[in-house]
């Protein structure tokens, strides 16, 4: 998987590895299901959106992605340069 790794840290048994994502390379983003997407704020005062994807329709893991946000709505997102993905990686494995 590409992407800069930004941090990692153990949840609830599983290490959570925070990439960061360039927009305008091939392939942009990939993502699995269980994965976490951040979508940063566009402005000074929003919110940052966090979902969790639920199914994976891109080839290889690339976008689109069905999405459930905290909030409870669902929705087909492409992941803009704002993204990142959280990978959710059970603990002892490698991703």
């Amino acid at each position: 998987m590409e992407g800069r790794t930004v941090g990692s840290r153990t949840v609830e048994g599983e290490t959570v590895v925070c990439r960061l994502f360039r927009h305008g390379r091939e392939p942009d983003m990939h993502a699995r299901t269980g994965d976490r997407i951040h979508i940063k704020g566009a402005r000074v005062g929003d919110h940052e959106q966090v979902g969790d994807v639920l199914e994976v329709r891109g080839a290889r893991g690339e976008p689109p992605y069905l999405v459930r946000f905290q909030d409870g709505h669902e929705g087909l997102i492409y992941p803009g340069p704002d993204c990142v993905v959280e990978v959710r990686t059970p603990q002892g494995t490698r991703g």
